[in-house]
């Protein structure tokens, strides 16, 4: 089941810890308590959603957070991926396609006429872009970061 997430659960995810394994988002200058406040911010926000998917057992599978502004160029409204995670243990099971179906009805719900995905170059760029692809997203541009 997807729904949306309840800011008093943040604090008990333990797929937070996968994701930063898997992507290494949290480096030596941040924290998970930083982490999860920007959440919980999502959450509670007008311009933000964190979508979830939690399995009968209750047991949270995957989550997408995702936030909503004008283009800076040309004023639209676009969502755009923060966060997209699911558990190793669950994949290959449809819910990153449900999560992103999900993420794309909330947009489209609030008016937006674009969505955007984000991919970390360490995080299965080969597996991510045949997925984003299939989806009928495209490549728009490469993002590049220095350490100051």
């Amino acid at each position: 089941m997807i729904r949306k997430a309840l800011a008093e659960e943040v604090k008990t995810w333990s797929f937070l810890a996968g994701f930063k394994k898997e992507s290494n988002v949290w480096g030596d200058g941040n924290n998970r308590e930083y982490a999860i406040k920007q959440v919980e911010d999502l959450i509670t926000s007008e311009y933000g959603a964190v979508l979830l998917s939690v399995g009968d057992d209750g047991v949270i599978q995957g989550g997408l957070c995702a936030l909503k502004g004008r283009d800076r160029h040309d004023g639209t409204l676009y969502a755009v991926e923060d966060f997209f995670f699911v558990h190793p243990q669950y994949r290959k099971e449809g819910i990153g396609v449900s999560l992103l179906k999900a993420f794309e009805a909330w947009a489209k719900a609030e008016g937006c006429q674009k969505t955007a995905m984000i991919h970390l170059v360490d995080s299965y760029p080969d597996v991510l872009k045949k997925f984003y692809e299939g989806m009928g997203y495209r490549l728009m541009e490469l993002h590049y970061v220095k350490d100051l």
